[in-house]
Order: C-alpha cells, then sequence, then structure tokens
C-alpha cells in the first residue's frame, strides 16, 4: 500500500499544480483544484508503478490497472498488469 501512498501524493500535487496555473494560490479554493486540477489530469506518469493516469467528469477512477512485479534472484521481472477498475464499491 506504500505505493498507493505515494501515487496520492504525486497526484495531490499534480492537481495543485494544474489549478495554480489557472488561480492565484490565495485565491484558490477546492473546486477549482477538483475541477482545475484533478478532473483536467491527462496521461499523468508516475513512472511505470501504474500506467498514465487520465481523469474527467466521466473517468473519475484513473488507472484501470496497476504493474504486477516479483522479487527474482535480487531483480524486479515485471509479470503483467492487474485490472484494477471499479474495485471499490460506494
Amino acid at each position: 500500500m506504500y505505493l498507493h501512498g505515494a501515487i496520492e501524493a504525486m497526484l495531490q500535487v499534480e492537481s495543485l499544480r494544474m489549478a495554480m496555473a489557472s488561480v492565484p494560490a490565495d485565491k484558490l479554493t477546492s473546486k477549482d483544484v477538483l475541477e482545475k486540477g484533478s478532473k483536467a489530469i491527462k496521461n499523468f506518469s508516475t513512472e511505470d508503478i501504474t500506467p498514465p493516469l487520465t481523469f474527467g467528469p466521466n473517468d473519475p477512477d484513473g488507472s484501470d490497472d496497476v504493474r504486477i512485479g516479483q522479487n527474482q534472484k535480487g531483480e524486479v521481472v515485471f509479470i503483467g498488469n492487474y485490472t484494477a477498475h471499479h474495485v471499490y464499491v460506494k
């Protein structure tokens, strides 16, 4: 779960960065961060932790799958991708 936390932090920083490109930091609201940041993220790279992430009004879930690796003789070997889309039910 450590990587999930790292990805979440990366996304939060990117959302803030994108929102502050159009709204001054002292006037920034949570709605600005959501609309001009989070929902506007397209092809965001997590450096191969997940496939590139894209969000939007009709796609709030982010990555559809996660990268699976296995330590084999001290080397991380790519195993494949695991479907993670709609894993959580509200």
